[in-house]
């Protein structure tokens, strides 16, 4: 890359990061839900219907959504650095 760092690049390098944040979000919340219902579940002293936990969905959506976020702007990317180094003339293995 003879320009260096360009917009483009920032902007594909900051919304991955997010990405991945969000992902890291979204795994600490399955893991808080997986600990309430399997470490610490709720004590009940006589039978009720199986509980509904809200934040399961909106934690898998975070993973699942972060992660195709991820998957495309990573790939985007790894397309845009092998172009650049074909230009400057080294092929990457």
């Amino acid at each position: 890359m003879k320009g260096g760092i360009t917009a483009w690049r920032m902007y594909l390098y900051a919304v991955t990061f997010l990405s991945l944040l969000v992902m890291v979000i979204g795994a600490v919340d399955v893991c808080t839900v997986l600990l309430e219902v399997f470490v610490y579940p709720q004590p009940a002293p006589y039978p009720q219907p199986p509980p509904y936990y809200a934040g399961l969905p909106r934690a898998a959506a975070m993973l699942l959504v972060g992660f195709a976020v991820w998957v495309y702007h990573w790939q985007v990317l790894r397309k845009d650095g092998k172009k650049g180094a074909e230009e400057e003339g080294y092929s990457p293995p």
